[in-house]
């Protein structure tokens, strides 16, 4: 008798945590999603973006939405998402800042998906620099260089600026521009500047928001649309960096000017920078005058990242010291293996990794510049090499850092990471902490002394 109570127990106790088990499984299966009761229980949230034009408020850069979470007890929520488009520095400044910083497309042509990333430029190829007018097919042997200047108060520049990239021989299908209009604090535009925004269709208060910078710059753009240029990119962003002139080169104010210039220059790269863009050629809104057949000849150099000889006057000493080789480094031969246990074998002598900021052209140093590194200069070893022996090639020698007076740099390193460190990295920064980086990633910089390009 004992023993058929405790079988009829036992069947009961199994038949309760079936059933238990059943309903657990009933309600977490993929069926139950389907089920009304239990979807009507899981929060949503709806977001309804309005369409009225006039919700957009530029002055504080706020759009508003309302959202409501269909969650049973939650009431409708108002959603705020904030734009930002505000400048860097959470200081107050007395500089006024005159506009917000945008983005403008000035110009595109459609590339062919054929021609994107040509490799390297050849100098003696057909179509060179004589050539005169040529094909289509032709000009897509010419990879795709962009233009890149970040600006601050260079309204005076302009004029010459856009002079000098109207007369490059590269084909101009080729070309693109990227400019950056930063922390300018100029007012005066003057009544033609004023007129010519008018009539490419600006408003008073567009114009009124800009600083005279970038005015200037969106009077001459067009000038390169006419000439065939690909795209053009406008950037506007202030970093809340201001210096007074006179003291911009100072030693003391080297860590936070380059830092503001090396931000600027990311800025920009990650503004402009396109997928079929081969080439990026950063160049100085103050130079006086180059070459016009420079890009070619920068690119016949046949190297990632090179710079011509900035100088103040023809054949005189390198106006940017930021390009440089150490005296005591390897030579045009080295690797990037060598140079890089170079670098490493200098910072393990410091007492300390720290790494502090090391400044060309402040007291002693033991570097060449590109007038020392000219042929028959006392920064190259070995003979002297006569005049009538000298190769036709142009003379291109390794550097350890580079400037950014004027720097071709080929976009597929950027993509890749290599950017201008806004923090001191091998004890340099900016154009030359970028040097230092890219020997890290493999790859070399290069000068060429004889491509003389004059600065302001």
């Amino acid at each position: 008798m004992k023993r058929l109570v405790l079988v009829m127990l036992g069947m009961i106790a199994f038949t309760a945590i079936t059933w238990s088990f059943y309903r657990v499984q009933s309600q977490f299966s993929p069926k139950s999603i389907d089920d009304p009761a239990l979807s009507s229980r899981r929060p949503t949230l709806a977001v309804d973006i309005p369409t009225n034009e006039n919700v957009y408020d530029g002055k504080n850069d706020i759009i508003s939405m309302s959202a409501s979470a269909a969650s049973g007890s939650n009431p409708q929520k108002s959603l705020e998402v904030r734009v930002e488009s505000r400048s860097d520095s959470s200081q107050k400044s007395d500089i006024p800042r005159r506009s917000e910083p945008f983005l403008r497309r000035l110009f595109s042509t459609t590339s062919s998906s054929d021609d994107s990333h040509t490799d390297m430029f050849d100098h003696d190829s057909s179509g060179g620099i004589n050539s005169g007018i040529r094909s289509d097919s032709e000009e897509r042997k010419f990879p795709k260089v962009l233009i890149l200047t970040p600006m601050k108060n260079s309204q005076k520049h302009m004029s010459r600026y856009f002079s000098l990239l109207r007369n490059l021989t590269y084909p101009a299908s080729r070309l693109s521009i990227g400019i950056l209009d930063s922390d300018s604090d100029e007012t005066h535009k003057g009544v033609k500047t004023i007129k010519a925004l008018l009539d490419q269709g600006y408003t008073d208060a567009d114009i009124e928001a800009m600083s005279g910078t970038l005015a200037s710059v969106l009077v001459h753009l067009p000038s390169l649309e006419k000439k065939g240029w690909s795209r053009a990119t406008v950037v506007q962003h202030n970093f809340g960096y201001s210096l007074p002139r006179n003291l911009r080169h100072g030693k003391e104010a080297q860590l936070e000017r380059r830092t503001s210039l090396a931000r600027s220059r990311k800025h920009l790269l990650t503004s402009a920078l396109h997928e079929d863009d081969t080439f990026c050629l950063w160049i100085d809104s103050d130079l006086v005058s180059y070459p016009q057949d420079v890009i070619e000849r920068l690119l016949s150099a046949k190297r990632d990242i090179v710079v011509p000889n900035v100088v103040m006057s023809p054949g005189g000493r390198s106006y940017d010291l930021n390009s440089w080789r150490s005296k005591h480094s390897p030579g045009d031969n080295a690797t990037s293996d060598d140079v890089v246990k170079y670098f490493n074998a200098l910072r393990k002598k410091k007492a300390s990794f720290v790494e502090s900021l090391e400044l060309e052209g402040y007291g002693e140093t033991n570097n060449f510049y590109l007038h020392h590194l000219r042929k028959g200069g006392k920064g190259v070893t070995g003979v002297k090499v006569r005049e009538e022996e000298e190769e036709e090639e142009e003379q291109v020698v390794r550097l350890d850092a580079v400037g950014g007076a004027m720097l071709l740099v080929r976009a597929e390193l950027h993509r890749h990471g290599l950017v201008f460190p806004p923090f001191v990295y091998r004890g340099r920064i900016e154009t030359e902490g970028l040097s230092m980086m890219a020997v890290d990633m493999g790859t070399m910089s290069f000068g060429m002394p004889n491509l003389e390009v004059i600065h302001h």
